[in-house]
Order: structure tokens, then C-alpha cells, then sequence
């Protein structure tokens, strides 16, 4: 799947190919079998699974991330989430953040043909934070710009970028510099929407991105 990242060094974003419809199957059976009914799970098997069945080669990413950050990339810092999003679940619309893990992979397993929920991104907004301390501060400030109004005023004065995943072609993007949120799905839809993020390479261990996890599973 991983031949180049051209377009993840220029732009701070790519796309691959699309997945089959074998594949989506296949990882749907195992949402299933885990009996899955929460918005968002932590779940590195099925991560991993969907990892090896998409030939996603962690040797070119760490490669990609040499490459990128002139650095070796950070140890043991990933985190795979399922994330289900059942109609009308408005909730979890216009959250826009920046990720904790400077890689992040939109996997779309379950995209409805007649309902929203797109995800809206904005790449390379900040610059990668050097130091925790700057991390904070900006995320702070640009969670200002959060929420259904906030994205009307960004709007007005940035370029917002927007993908539905019907395609079902995984999306790879910056995640510590770009600025993303979903759209809320609609009521009358009658499917979830399923996507699986991966997400390679946090720099900071002990930061803040990981506190919130680790709160999270309490």
C-alpha cells in the first residue's frame, strides 16, 4: 500500500488506494465479533489486522517520519480507535482538534451512500509544536475555533478541505498541524458510519494527549 509520501511532505496529507469490498467486509466480521457499540474504542488487535491486511509497512512509515521530522521515530507510541457513528449523533460534530501522534491514518470501513458526517481538515494550520509547553498553548487557541461556530468563522478565512470517504481510499494526514474535526451524521440516516484511525509516533510520552487517554479508560 505505502510506496511514496510525495504528497505527505508537500501538502500534509495523502491518499492510497481503495480498499476492496473484501477487505471492508472482513474488517466489519471482526467489529462484529468483538460486539463493538461504543462511539469510540481503543483496540490495537483489530488495528493491527487491518495493518497487515492492507500491507501498511511500518518500516516505510518509520522511513517517511526519518525523512519528514529528521529524527528516529518515538517507540511504542501508537493508538488504533474504532470509531462508530450511529445517525444523529450530533455530539460528535465540529470537535475540531489536532492529534497527539504526528501520523494519523483514516481508515473508512462503512461509508453510507445518503448521509453526512464527512471529515473536514485543514492541513498544516500550526507548526509542529517543539516543546510540550508550545503543544498546550496553541492547542488551546485554536480550540477557540471548535465547535459549529467556530468552523463558520475559520471558514471565512481559511481553505477547509473536506473528504466523504465514498471511495474508501485511506487517508494518511499530519496530524499534530492539521486541524480536523467530522461532520454530525444525519438523523435520518438508517447505517453507522465506521471508520478506524491509526495513529503512528506521539513525541510526547508523557504529554497531554496521552493524560486524556489515560483518562478515558478509567
Amino acid at each position: 500500500m505505502l510506496k511514496n509520501f510525495e504528497n505527505l511532505h508537500i501538502h500534509g496529507y495523502q491518499f492510497f488506494e481503495s480498499i476492496s469490498s473484501s477487505d471492508r467486509r472482513y474488517f466489519l466480521s471482526l467489529i462484529k465479533l468483538n460486539e463493538v457499540s461504543k462511539t469510540y474504542t481503543s483496540n490495537s488487535k483489530i488495528g493491527n489486522k487491518i495493518i497487515k491486511r492492507l500491507n501498511i509497512d511500518i518500516d516505510k512509515l518509520n522511513e517517511a517520519y526519518e525523512h519528514l521530522y529528521k529524527e528516529k521515530p518515538p517507540l511504542n507510541s501508537t493508538y488504533f480507535v474504532l470509531r462508530v457513528m450511529k445517525p444523529g449523533e450530533v455530539s460528535e460534530g465540529y470537535r475540531s482538534h489536532f492529534d497527539s501522534h504526528r501520523f494519523t491514518f483514516v481508515i473508512p470501513i462503512k461509508i453510507p451512500e445518503k448521509s453526512k458526517g464527512n471529515l473536514y481538515f485543514i492541513p498544516k494550520l500550526r507548526n509542529e509544536p517543539k516543546n510540550f509547553i508550545t503543544n498546550i498553548i496553541t492547542k488551546i487557541f485554536w480550540k477557540f475555533f471548535s465547535g459549529k461556530a467556530g468552523f463558520k468563522i475559520l471558514q471565512y478565512f481559511k481553505k477547509i478541505h473536506q473528504e466523504d470517504f465514498k471511495k474508501y481510499k485511506p487517508m494518511l494526514f499530519l496530524g499534530r498541524t492539521t486541524f480536523h474535526g467530522n461532520f454530525p451524521v444525519d438523523a435520518f440516516s438508517n447505517e453507522e458510519r465506521i471508520t478506524f484511525l491509526l495513529h503512528f509516533f506521539d513525541p510526547e510520552p508523557i504529554g497531554i494527549g496521552n493524560i486524556m487517554r489515560s483518562l478515558r479508560k478509567r
